[in-house]
């Protein structure tokens, strides 16, 4: 509603100051692959979850702005992926956390 025509009225604006800002940054490497639900990380022993408070905004704003930055010639333009998430140790845990989810979602 109201936050999306405030953040797509300030786009509006940086693409006008700034012309073409207001795109994402270019890709680098294969796309992130993350798990909606619960996962089991082999590397870290327990569950993972995507942290439902992560703002992506803010994430790609950063990017957008040190794609702008000027940078030496043959300098590597790095666009790392963002994925927050959270774990859990137990498979019990896991299942408490996907039941509250489910709830909140419901």
């Amino acid at each position: 509603g109201e936050t999306r025509a405030q953040r797509k009225a300030l786009l509006a604006k940086l693409e006008e100051e700034a012309p073409g800002s207001s795109r994402p940054p270019p890709p680098l490497g294969p796309k992130l692959k993350v798990a909606a639900g619960p996962a089991w990380q082999k590397a870290l022993a327990r569950y993972s979850f995507l942290f439902p408070g992560a703002d992506v905004a803010v994430v790609r704003t950063s990017q957008r702005a040190l794609a702008r930055q000027p940078r030496r010639a043959g300098e590597p333009y790095l666009t790392p992926q963002f994925g927050a998430s959270f774990t859990v140790a137990s498979a019990r845990s896991a299942a408490m956390v996907a039941l509250a989810g489910a709830l909140f979602n419901a």
